[in-house]
Protein backbone atom coordinates (compact mmCIF):
# COMPACT_ATOMS: atom_id res chain seq x y z
CA UNK A 1 0.00 0.00 0.00
CA UNK A 2 1.49 3.33 -0.79
CA UNK A 3 2.18 5.75 1.92
CA UNK A 4 0.17 8.82 2.16
CA UNK A 5 1.57 12.70 1.37
CA UNK A 6 0.01 14.78 4.18
CA UNK A 7 -0.58 18.23 2.32
CA UNK A 8 -0.73 21.34 4.20
CA UNK A 9 -4.28 23.73 3.63
CA UNK A 10 -3.84 27.40 3.38
CA UNK A 11 -7.02 29.20 3.87
CA UNK A 12 -7.05 32.66 1.73
CA UNK A 13 -9.88 35.22 2.89
CA UNK A 14 -11.00 37.59 0.01
CA UNK A 15 -13.01 40.45 0.54
CA UNK A 16 -15.85 41.00 -1.73
CA UNK A 17 -16.35 44.51 -2.55
CA UNK A 18 -19.98 44.49 -1.00
CA UNK A 19 -21.14 48.28 0.79
CA UNK A 20 -23.69 47.53 3.73
CA UNK A 21 -26.13 50.18 5.18
CA UNK A 22 -28.80 50.12 7.65
CA UNK A 23 -32.46 49.94 6.83
CA UNK A 24 -35.63 49.32 8.65
CA UNK A 25 -33.42 47.93 11.66
CA UNK A 26 -31.94 45.30 8.73
CA UNK A 27 -28.68 45.67 7.23
CA UNK A 28 -28.64 45.71 3.18
CA UNK A 29 -25.40 44.88 1.71
CA UNK A 30 -24.85 45.18 -2.12
CA UNK A 31 -22.40 44.50 -4.33
CA UNK A 32 -20.32 47.76 -5.91
CA UNK A 33 -21.10 48.25 -9.59
CA UNK A 34 -17.64 48.25 -11.84
CA UNK A 35 -17.86 48.06 -15.55
CA UNK A 36 -16.47 45.01 -16.01
CA UNK A 37 -15.35 41.99 -13.56
CA UNK A 38 -11.75 42.30 -14.59
CA UNK A 39 -11.62 44.90 -13.66
CA UNK A 40 -12.56 43.93 -9.64
CA UNK A 41 -9.31 44.71 -7.27
CA UNK A 42 -9.83 42.31 -4.49
CA UNK A 43 -8.07 42.65 -1.01
CA UNK A 44 -7.44 39.69 1.63
CA UNK A 45 -8.21 39.20 4.98
CA UNK A 46 -6.63 38.54 8.01
CA UNK A 47 -9.42 36.25 9.51
CA UNK A 48 -8.11 36.34 12.77
CA UNK A 49 -7.61 39.93 13.07
CA UNK A 50 -11.65 40.47 12.04
CA UNK A 51 -12.67 37.59 14.57
CA UNK A 52 -10.86 39.72 17.56
CA UNK A 53 -13.15 43.22 15.71
CA UNK A 54 -16.10 40.89 15.65
CA UNK A 55 -15.62 39.79 19.21
CA UNK A 56 -15.23 43.32 19.94
CA UNK A 57 -18.40 45.14 18.60
CA UNK A 58 -20.67 46.42 21.23
CA UNK A 59 -23.63 44.13 21.26
CA UNK A 60 -27.03 45.92 19.49
CA UNK A 61 -24.65 48.04 18.00
CA UNK A 62 -25.99 48.24 14.78
CA UNK A 63 -23.58 51.02 13.17
CA UNK A 64 -20.97 49.24 14.12
CA UNK A 65 -22.22 45.94 13.47
CA UNK A 66 -22.76 47.76 9.92
CA UNK A 67 -19.29 49.41 10.12
CA UNK A 68 -17.63 45.79 10.42
CA UNK A 69 -19.46 44.12 7.60
CA UNK A 70 -17.60 47.24 5.75
CA UNK A 71 -14.72 45.92 6.65
CA UNK A 72 -15.11 42.14 5.15
CA UNK A 73 -16.98 42.72 2.18
CA UNK A 74 -20.05 39.60 1.84
CA UNK A 75 -22.47 37.51 4.44
CA UNK A 76 -24.98 35.64 3.39
CA UNK A 77 -28.52 37.06 3.58
CA UNK A 78 -31.69 35.88 4.98
CA UNK A 79 -33.36 33.01 2.73
CA UNK A 80 -29.92 31.87 1.72
CA UNK A 81 -30.08 28.27 0.94
CA UNK A 82 -26.81 27.55 2.48
CA UNK A 83 -25.37 30.10 4.73
CA UNK A 84 -21.82 28.96 4.15
CA UNK A 85 -22.05 28.95 0.54
CA UNK A 86 -19.12 30.68 -1.16
CA UNK A 87 -19.52 34.59 -1.37
CA UNK A 88 -20.03 35.18 -4.71
CA UNK A 89 -22.51 32.42 -5.12
CA UNK A 90 -24.78 34.82 -2.36
CA UNK A 91 -27.88 36.74 -4.12
CA UNK A 92 -27.91 40.30 -4.02
CA UNK A 93 -29.09 42.51 -2.60
CA UNK A 94 -28.67 40.85 0.96
CA UNK A 95 -30.67 41.49 3.69
CA UNK A 96 -29.16 40.33 7.10
CA UNK A 97 -30.49 40.74 10.94
CA UNK A 98 -28.67 41.80 12.96
CA UNK A 99 -30.15 39.42 15.69
CA UNK A 100 -28.84 36.60 13.56
CA UNK A 101 -24.97 37.86 13.75
CA UNK A 102 -25.46 38.60 16.98
CA UNK A 103 -26.79 34.74 17.78
CA UNK A 104 -23.79 33.62 15.55
CA UNK A 105 -21.21 35.26 17.56
CA UNK A 106 -22.34 33.53 20.60
CA UNK A 107 -22.13 30.11 19.28
CA UNK A 108 -18.54 31.28 17.78
CA UNK A 109 -17.21 31.95 21.08
CA UNK A 110 -18.82 28.99 22.69
CA UNK A 111 -17.07 27.22 20.46
CA UNK A 112 -13.81 28.56 21.07
CA UNK A 113 -14.38 27.50 24.78
CA UNK A 114 -15.19 24.45 23.95
CA UNK A 115 -12.93 22.55 21.64
CA UNK A 116 -14.97 19.08 22.55
CA UNK A 117 -17.97 20.28 21.25
CA UNK A 118 -16.85 21.18 17.73
CA UNK A 119 -15.27 18.10 17.26
CA UNK A 120 -18.55 16.00 18.43
CA UNK A 121 -20.96 17.82 16.74
CA UNK A 122 -19.32 20.32 13.79
CA UNK A 123 -15.93 17.76 12.98
CA UNK A 124 -16.64 14.12 13.92
CA UNK A 125 -13.32 11.68 12.81
CA UNK A 126 -15.19 9.92 10.22
CA UNK A 127 -14.33 6.61 8.73
CA UNK A 128 -14.52 6.06 4.77
CA UNK A 129 -18.33 6.27 3.98
CA UNK A 130 -20.02 3.08 2.91
CA UNK A 131 -23.08 4.19 1.98
CA UNK A 132 -24.92 7.15 0.25
CA UNK A 133 -26.05 8.35 3.58
CA UNK A 134 -22.57 8.15 5.00
CA UNK A 135 -21.34 10.44 2.04
CA UNK A 136 -23.24 13.23 2.95
CA UNK A 137 -23.79 13.27 6.63
CA UNK A 138 -21.70 16.19 7.19
CA UNK A 139 -21.85 19.64 8.22
CA UNK A 140 -22.70 21.81 5.42
CA UNK A 141 -20.37 24.35 7.29
CA UNK A 142 -17.62 22.57 7.70
CA UNK A 143 -17.33 21.89 3.83
CA UNK A 144 -14.65 23.96 1.61
CA UNK A 145 -13.94 24.33 -1.72
CA UNK A 146 -9.44 23.44 -1.97
CA UNK A 147 -7.76 23.59 -4.80
CA UNK A 148 -4.02 22.22 -4.91
CA UNK A 149 -1.05 24.35 -5.86
CA UNK A 150 2.13 22.79 -7.56
CA UNK A 151 5.15 24.54 -6.94
CA UNK A 152 8.30 24.47 -4.89
CA UNK A 153 5.95 23.12 -1.88
CA UNK A 154 2.75 21.17 -2.22
CA UNK A 155 -0.59 23.06 -0.71
CA UNK A 156 -3.64 22.67 -0.90
CA UNK A 157 -5.42 26.56 -0.66
CA UNK A 158 -9.09 27.41 0.39
CA UNK A 159 -10.40 30.27 -0.99
CA UNK A 160 -13.35 31.90 1.52
CA UNK A 161 -14.92 34.78 0.23
CA UNK A 162 -18.09 35.06 2.52
CA UNK A 163 -17.37 36.25 5.92
CA UNK A 164 -19.51 34.13 8.18
CA UNK A 165 -17.71 30.97 6.61
CA UNK A 166 -14.14 32.97 7.39
CA UNK A 167 -14.98 33.51 10.93
CA UNK A 168 -15.92 29.93 11.40
CA UNK A 169 -12.80 28.75 9.63
CA UNK A 170 -10.74 30.26 11.95
CA UNK A 171 -12.04 28.24 14.35
CA UNK A 172 -11.76 25.50 13.13
CA UNK A 173 -8.19 25.84 12.24
CA UNK A 174 -7.78 26.92 15.57
CA UNK A 175 -9.64 23.67 17.30
CA UNK A 176 -7.32 21.87 15.11
CA UNK A 177 -4.03 23.01 15.54
CA UNK A 178 -5.06 22.40 20.17
CA UNK A 179 -5.04 26.54 20.91
CA UNK A 180 -7.52 26.55 23.77
CA UNK A 181 -9.64 29.88 24.49
CA UNK A 182 -11.38 31.51 27.60
CA UNK A 183 -13.83 34.37 27.49
CA UNK A 184 -12.79 37.52 29.03
CA UNK A 185 -14.76 37.72 32.93
CA UNK A 186 -15.24 41.43 32.66
CA UNK A 187 -18.95 41.99 32.71
CA UNK A 188 -19.59 44.08 29.91
CA UNK A 189 -16.66 42.37 27.51
CA UNK A 190 -16.45 38.80 27.33
CA UNK A 191 -13.96 38.91 24.48
CA UNK A 192 -12.58 35.42 23.25
CA UNK A 193 -8.69 35.29 24.35
CA UNK A 194 -6.40 32.59 23.59
CA UNK A 195 -4.39 30.76 26.72
CA UNK A 196 -1.38 31.52 25.75
CA UNK A 197 0.30 30.35 28.89
CA UNK A 198 0.15 28.14 32.63
CA UNK A 199 -0.29 31.75 33.99
CA UNK A 200 -4.41 32.00 34.81
CA UNK A 201 -5.45 35.09 33.01
CA UNK A 202 -9.08 36.02 33.73
CA UNK A 203 -9.29 39.16 31.05
CA UNK A 204 -8.27 39.75 27.55
CA UNK A 205 -5.95 42.56 28.10
CA UNK A 206 -4.55 44.59 31.27
CA UNK A 207 -7.11 47.48 29.97
CA UNK A 208 -10.19 44.75 31.14
CA UNK A 209 -8.46 43.81 33.88
CA UNK A 210 -8.34 47.21 34.99
CA UNK A 211 -11.80 48.08 33.88
CA UNK A 212 -12.84 44.86 35.96
CA UNK A 213 -10.78 46.32 38.66
CA UNK A 214 -12.41 49.90 39.24
CA UNK A 215 -15.60 47.89 38.67
CA UNK A 216 -14.89 45.53 42.37
CA UNK A 217 -14.28 49.00 43.81
CA UNK A 218 -16.93 51.12 42.82
CA UNK A 219 -19.61 48.01 43.76
CA UNK A 220 -17.59 47.44 47.10
CA UNK A 221 -17.91 51.50 47.78
CA UNK A 222 -21.45 51.12 46.91
CA UNK A 223 -21.89 48.62 49.19
CA UNK A 224 -19.89 49.94 52.02
CA UNK A 225 -22.27 53.47 51.53
CA UNK A 226 -25.46 51.65 51.77
CA UNK A 227 -24.67 49.78 54.55
CA UNK A 228 -23.57 53.38 56.39
CA UNK A 229 -27.23 54.73 55.28
CA UNK A 230 -28.88 51.64 56.63
CA UNK A 231 -27.13 52.07 60.02
CA UNK A 232 -28.25 56.32 60.16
Amino acid sequence: MASQQIVPITFVFTRLPVTWTVKNSALCGQMNRVESTAARVLSELNGWHWRDEFFALPHGDVDRLADFLNGVGAWPGQGEPNPNAPGHALRFPLIVQPEDVWSFRDDLKDALANHKLVKETVAPGRSSPKSWSDLFSHSSANSFEMRFELSNVTAGVVTITNARHMLFATLLADVARGIRFKICKRKGCEVSFPITSRHKKDYHSRECGHLALMQRKRRAERKKRARKSLRG
